[in-house]
């Protein structure tokens, strides 16, 4: 019967497990002395003398343990009919995991870390609805200096001796996915995968947000080791990157809806723009302009001296589901549009990458990058139009006419396997964005229409009329 010790988070209630076997997890094979250990035999100089500390074998001490440790889990698991049996604990370190790794050779030891800031909120969601927890009862109440420290302590012991104990590391994040596959290949026995998605009903709903003192004083201990294994405090850079708000809903007011008008807003157009207005969205619907690239370079100008963290451009010939804009900012990509087709042709309005021989619309659709993309409907983060300001060198134009316009959409004309390609406005934007590192990303599940003699969709691009929930493009060479 295979022995199996799994550890979780640092924090719990209680300790007695830990308690009784903490001591042990000192003994080692160069610790107590040899001349503190009863070698099995009555010698001369014991008899009469004071010694201090007395001690079995390290045999004797391995046998004593082991049993207790079996008496504990293995009988008590043989009682509830358990094929498999081991311990989960959540304040055990890689030392206990020495110890018991000299006792049962054979075991299988699963070291389980997690986000400290996503934990911390679970702990503090916990430490909210019960009593206080206690490192030890009744006078050292967990804080969270205690909690961060224990976090850092715990995990870097982890890493530490997870080799040497041929343990494996598991993320908790990772445990309906990936990780359960490799878990079951580790321990060699399948795993109730129903069980893993189950989350306790006693279980309170983490904290959303951690208090700004808080957030400080865990940096502190664990911001170097948390940053090594690539976690992050995921609500404050959402937070950040929100531009002060913690919610896309909240931050509805930081992105700005910019329509370029040339003769009039199509209905429907113009009933999802008011309904994002409802929704808190500034919408800016521009008339006046006869040149596009003009008129964006100019409007795109004025949201970001007006303080914008978004632009979401919205042509007025284009009809949209009002909700998505909610879902395409709160992907956090810097760059991300919606595909249409061009009226009146099978042809969809973007250059998609030489390798891409196919687009999936639709429920089965997603994320993907293309070369350019037009700006019927494209999200830009105000640090894209700084980064390509700032090293593209774009000059600050008609500054006396007041405020300035800088000329992110100019049309340009590049070199194309060694002929001229004129790009218009969107494509050129793209283009510069690409020269600053950035990638442009399209997601093929936004249904957009694109309206002309009629409303074109993404059917339109390949074949004709018929509406439906998913459709692949299939493309020729590029």
């Amino acid at each position: 019967m295979p022995s199996c010790f799994v550890w979780g988070e640092p924090y719990g209630h209680a300790w007695p497990i830990q308690s009784l076997l903490a001591p042990y997890a000192s003994v080692t094979e160069q610790w107590p002395a040899e001349a503190s250990l009863y070698d099995g035999r009555l010698s001369d100089g014991y008899e009469g003398r004071f010694i201090a500390n007395l001690y079995p074998t390290i045999r004797d001490l391995d046998d004593a343990s082991r049993q207790y440790i079996k008496q504990l889990f293995k009988a008590s698991a043989q009682t509830a009919g358990a094929d498999h049996w081991g311990a989960k604990e959540v304040r055990w370190d890689g030392q206990i995991a020495r110890s018991l790794k000299r006792l049962f050779p054979s075991a299988k030891f699963l070291f389980l870390i997690r986000n400290p800031y996503d934990a911390y909120r679970s702990f503090s969601a916990f430490r909210a609805k019960t009593s206080p927890w206690y490192d030890r009862w009744p006078d050292r109440e967990v804080t969270t200096t205690l909690f961060a420290k224990h976090w850092s302590r715990i995990t870097e012991s982890f890493l530490e001796v997870s080799n040497e104990v041929d343990a494996k590391l598991v993320r908790y994040e990772n445990l309906n996915g990936s990780a359960a596959d490799e878990i079951e290949e580790y321990l060699g026995f399948e795993l109730n995968r129903t069980e893993l998605a189950n989350r306790p009903q006693s279980n309170p709903d983490p904290k959303e947000t951690i208090e700004e003192d808080a957030a400080a004083e865990l940096d502190k201990y664990v911001a170097p080791l948390a940053k090594q294994l690539q976690y992050q405090n995921e609500v404050a850079a959402k937070k950040e990157a929100l531009g002060g708000f913690y919610t896309i809903e909240q931050s509805r007011s930081k992105c700005v809806i910019l329509t370029p008008v040339g003769h009039s807003i199509e209905p429907k157009c113009e009933q999802s723009l008011t309904r994002l207005e409802s929704m808190g969205y500034a919408v800016r619907r521009v008339r006046g302009y006869s040149a596009i690239d003009r008129a964006r370079n100019e409007i795109a100008s004025h949201a970001l001296r007006d303080d914008f963290e978004e632009t979401m451009w919205i042509d007025s010939d284009v009809t949209f589901d009002p909700e998505v804009i909610d879902n395409m900012r709160s992907l956090g990509e810097p760059i991300l549009a919606g595909i249409y087709p061009q009226k009146g042709f099978q042809k969809i309005a973007c250059r998609v990458l030489p390798e891409t021989r196919s687009i999936q619309f639709g429920q089965n659709g997603g994320l993907m990058e293309v070369r350019y993309v037009a700006a019927g409907f494209l999200l830009v983060h105000r640090s894209v139009y700084k980064t390509v300001q700032t090293q593209l060198a774009l000059p600050l134009c008609n500054e006396i006419f007041g405020g300035g316009v800088a000329p992110y959409f100019q049309p340009m004309v590049i070199d194309h396997g060694g002929s001229p390609l004129y790009l218009a406005e969107d494509f050129a934007f793209c283009e510069r964005a690409r020269q600053c590192g950035y990638n442009i990303m399209v997601d093929t599940r936004i249904r957009l229409g694109h309206v002309g003699s009629y409303e074109y969709s993404w059917e339109d691009s390949g074949k004709q009329l018929e509406r439906v929930q998913n459709f692949t493009l299939r493309l020729g060479q590029n």
